[in-house]
């Protein structure tokens, strides 16, 4: 789905947010979020979740990914590398149904789908522990069907089936990153630095930071950002460098 900006991520680069703390999905629950993964970790790690008794996405640190839905796992053994890829969880009426781009994956019977997120802020909604970007993470409080769900990440902000809380991750000031088009759920706070990406880019713009600008593999020497505007009325906003070897004495 088409989408501007988003957050890249390394493996020490994560965010969190307490936006479901305390929330208990007693009729149903969907949950779903895009991610681009360039790179997992060498270890066992949680790629996005609060923790395995509630809802959590791992890496084994094999290449391939599980995720965790109230102590039950749904297996993803081929998760594309460098491409956008969906995963999905639904749960309601006695089943929890895994997806992988719309299409299920796995299901599990459980007799209560009833989800409770902890209500103590100490433990939050974790996303990141890998190398790539991610995007759209939604959440529902309705067990979406398949087709409901295909046409749902189909779509960067959903307006027929609206969730509950909805993370586009395409906007942020200061640590905080948000989305763009609503107000529904807490923020996610960085943990530490997250890099901004522009789909129509090769650079990417450290969140945190008015002194540094990258590409996909090294710094671009004494950048500063000077400012940014809609200069040619596009309604995308231009960001304004000088920079060079000398930062006194700009080349450019």
């Amino acid at each position: 789905p088409a989408q501007l900006n988003y957050p890249y991520f390394e493996d020490d680069r994560h965010a969190t947010s307490a936006g479901l703390n305390g929330r208990t999905f007693d009729s149903g629950f969907t949950f779903s979020a895009w991610f681009y993964f360039k790179k997992f970790a060498d270890r066992y790690d949680g790629i996005l979740g609060y923790s395995w008794d509630n809802l959590r996405i791992d890496s084994p640190g094999d290449g391939n990914l599980t995720m965790w839905f109230k102590q039950e796992n749904g297996n993803f053994p081929t998760v594309e590398m460098n491409q956008w890829v969906n995963l999905a969880v639904t749960a309601g009426d006695g089943q929890v149904r895994f997806f992988k781009n719309g299409e299920q994956v796995s299901e599990v019977a459980m007799a209560d789908t009833t989800v409770t997120f902890p209500a103590n802020e100490q433990e939050v909604f974790n996303l990141g522990f890998f190398w790539g970007y991610a995007k759209q993470l939604k959440v529902w409080d309705t067990v979406l069907t398949e087709g409901e769900l295909q046409a749902e990440i189909a779509v960067a902000a959903s307006t027929v089936n609206v969730p509950v809380h909805q993370w586009m991750l395409d906007e942020g000031i200061g640590s905080e990153m948000y989305d763009s088009g609503s107000a529904s759920g807490a923020p996610f706070i960085n943990q530490r630095m997250v890099i901004w990406k522009h789909v129509n880019s090769p650079y990417e713009i450290l969140l945190e930071s008015e002194i540094m600008i990258r590409d996909a593999e090294k710094p671009l020497p004494g950048s500063e950002v000077v400012g940014s505007a809609d200069f040619n009325q596009d309604g995308i906003n231009e960001v304004f460098l000088q920079g060079g070897n000398d930062a006194y004495f700009p080349d450019y």
